[in-house]
């Protein structure tokens, strides 16, 4: 299993990702949205210059227009929450089902914390 975090598109967030690969993640992802961040492009080459072996990649915001869409069910159907045995639990599902890649995106002001945490109490078990 791959494991994956997804950041908002700040200049200076190319230090998380250098922090997020040295805790073991392998892939980075960052939203597109050039009217409420800084470029991606920008981002993923600093990042791409200063880590060794991560993959990078880009995504698209969630426009106001279509947040209705984020129901309960969608939440559970496409997010991993719970405490860390209930987290394995459900990834594990999804392994079986054959996901081999994993992304993960938290907000910016945990973001190092919910990154070291699942490094720590979730990762190990897919190594």
């Amino acid at each position: 299993m791959k494991f994956g975090v997804i950041l908002d598109s700040h200049i200076e967030k190319w230090d998380l990702i250098r922090y997020v690969e040295e805790l073991g993640y392998t892939r980075a992802w960052a939203g597109d949205s050039q009217m409420i961040w800084s470029d991606c492009y920008a981002l993923l080459t600093l990042a791409a210059v200063n880590t060794k072996q991560i993959h990078d990649g880009h995504l698209t915001f969630l426009q106001e227009e279509e947040r209705r869409f984020v129901t309960p069910e969608a939440i559970k159907a496409t997010c991993l929450t719970g405490e860390p045995d209930e987290i394995i639990e459900r990834i594990r599902e999804l392994e079986n089902a054959g996901i081999q890649e994993i992304a993960l995106m938290s907000p910016a002001d945990y973001q190092r914390k919910v990154y070291r945490d699942v490094a720590e109490l979730v990762l190990p078990t897919f190594r």
